[in-house]
């Protein structure tokens, strides 16, 4: 969903040809692999320690991460902290399973296995 909203907000075509401002909006997005009660500060600390520049460019996301995620759903709503499976897709969560323990290129018999 933040993907998206980068996209849909302008944020990623900012950013699309600038790996520090990809890695800035992976940052925004890990906040979910935080504890709950930490992601509001995570956020702030997110927020602080961009420059002026990325904050000029996240402003609409940031906004948008604040009234949506923080302010209107909650941290408990979206932490995915100790969850052992981190996805409501069950498919997305199939496929990572299968890209985690299969190598490049398996052999036909790896995949009956």
């Amino acid at each position: 969903a933040i993907q998206k909203n980068a996209s849909t907000l302008g944020v990623w075509q900012e950013i699309k040809g600038d790996s520090e401002g990809r890695s800035e909006l992976r940052r925004l997005m890990a906040l979910a692999f935080l504890p709950e009660d930490k992601i509001k500060d995570g956020y702030e600390e997110f927020v602080g320690s961009l420059t002026d520049d990325y904050k000029e460019i996240f402003k609409p996301l940031l906004t948008y991460y604040k009234d949506y995620w923080l302010d209107t759903r909650g941290p408990s709503d979206f932490s995915v902290y100790n969850l052992k499976k981190t996805t409501d897709n069950y498919s997305e969560s199939y496929n990572a399973d299968l890209t985690r323990n299969l190598k490049k290129h398996p052999k036909p018999l790896e995949l009956i296995r």
